[in-house]
């Protein structure tokens, strides 16, 4: 399978059967090796990214006719792997009596395994019969919908965001999820984040009280969203390789207007080309046209088609005033550029409504599970650390009253636009 690497474990003595484990080859992963090779389990370790942890991944195989002494020599090996406080076991065990809302079991072997699960301090994150993954198509989707929710926070942010700040923060948004996933970090606060780095980078000096001050919420919550943006904020510098400096179409847009008003006599007044380039400009902000076109072909693009709308015939600025009559093979790379832009506003959807509420209800349910591993794992930290089991009752009566205040896509300002 292309774009990953594949670790197997066949089984001994006969033809098929075993494990398998597909993996990014973009994540740094090993095997693990074992000294037991009758109980058919592999063992990935996978690097954290950032300021991750690192993953322990183990897929394993239960034969239905396994005896005790397998089982115990498999719950074994998961006690000498499980080293890692972060750890992910998949597979098929086999043991279909296993109630896991109840945590109980008919069969001996059954309430073994799940004696052995707490003893480890695992949990099962899957619901029985219901997907809570997002597929490819789903978070595209979710991506589309968050982004049009920065564009809208930044609009009506107060004191009035420059257009360069917005455009900063949109190319962040856009780099940081090409290699992440919103399953694993939120896109809400990741899309505040990314505006609140740009505000600096681009030297739109705001406070970071008054930043949060643009959320619809009361003053515990905008303190608990700012502590979740510094905290995601050196990560996603590190996510955007500390390539900060964003080149926008809006400079060479002006650019291009003062060009015309000085070399092209044919236009008597070009500011009429404004309003409608400026559409096409915060339309094309929405596609993936940052990441493929130059800024000064999107802004080209913008003039061009504010143009052609108004029924101004300019391919003499092109042939002429930027010399490209006698280059030919430049005009026509430019021509299909531009109309690949308007193909992409022409074919850009925003998701229906009812299709995001779903979408983020699923959402929720994967963050919700991570929530779950997260304090899953900080047990399995106490297991191995005395001094946080220590200090684990004082930490949550100081974290209890925090809990009520997690902020929503509700707490964010509401756009004019429908």
């Amino acid at each position: 399978m292309g774009g990953y690497k594949l670790f197997r474990k066949d089984r001994q003595g006969r033809r098929g059967g075993g494990v398998a484990l597909y993996v990014r080859e973009s994540l740094d992963s090993v095997e693990l090796e074992v000294s037991n090779n009758k109980v058919e389990c592999l063992w990935i370790r996978i690097k954290g990214k950032a300021n991750k942890a690192d993953i322990l991944v183990g897929v394993c195989y239960r034969p239905p006719n396994h005896d005790d002494e397998g089982d115990e020599l498999s719950y074994k090996q998961l006690v000498d792997v499980s080293k890692l406080p972060a750890l992910v076991l998949a597979g098929d065990f086999n043991l279909p009596d296993i109630c896991w809302e109840l945590n109980t079991a008919e069969k001996w072997q059954s309430r073994r395994f799940l004696e052995c699960i707490e003893d480890n301090f695992l949990l099962q994150l899957v619901p029985q019969g219901e997907a809570v993954l997002l597929e490819p198509h789903e978070e595209l989707a979710i991506c589309k919908y968050y982004e049009k929710r920065l564009l809208d926070f930044c609009a009506v942010f107060k004191p009035a965001m420059p257009r360069s700040v917005v455009g900063t923060a949109c190319m962040y948004f856009k780099r940081f999820y090409l290699n992440n996933s919103v399953m694993e970090y939120h896109p809400r606060i990741i899309m505040l984040t990314c505006a609140f780095l740009a505000c600096k980078v681009d030297e739109f000096n705001v406070s970071s009280a008054q930043f949060v001050g643009n959320l619809r919420e009361s003053p515990l919550g905008q303190e608990k969203a700012l502590e979740q943006i510094l905290e995601y904020e050196l990560l996603l510098i590190q996510q955007l390789n500390f390539h900060l400096i964003v080149h926008n179409p809006y400079r060479p847009f002006e650019g291009f207007l003062i060009d015309l008003k000085t070399r092209y006599p044919m236009l008597e007044n070009p500011e009429v080309l404004r309003k409608t380039a400026d559409d096409f400009l915060s339309r094309v902000a929405l596609t993936d046209a940052y990441l493929l076109f130059a800024p000064s072909q999107i802004a080209l693009t913008a003039i061009l088609s504010s143009g052609s709308r108004a029924g101004i015939n300019m391919e003499s600025y092109l042939s002429e005033s930027l010399m490209l009559k006698e280059n030919r093979s430049t005009l026509s790379r430019l021509l299909d550029d531009m109309k690949c832009m308007k193909n992409l506003i022409k074919k850009y959807e925003l998701p229906r409504a009812e299709e995001v509420a779903g979408l983020k209800q699923k959402l929720e349910k994967c963050h919700a599970l991570e929530l779950a591993l997260n304090t899953n794992l900080k047990k399995r930290k106490g297991y191995e650390d005395d001094e946080y089991v220590a200090k684990k009752s004082r930490m949550d009566e100081v974290s209890k009253p925090f809990v009520q205040e997690e902020w929503t896509d509700d707490d964010l300002v509401d756009s004019a636009l429908p």
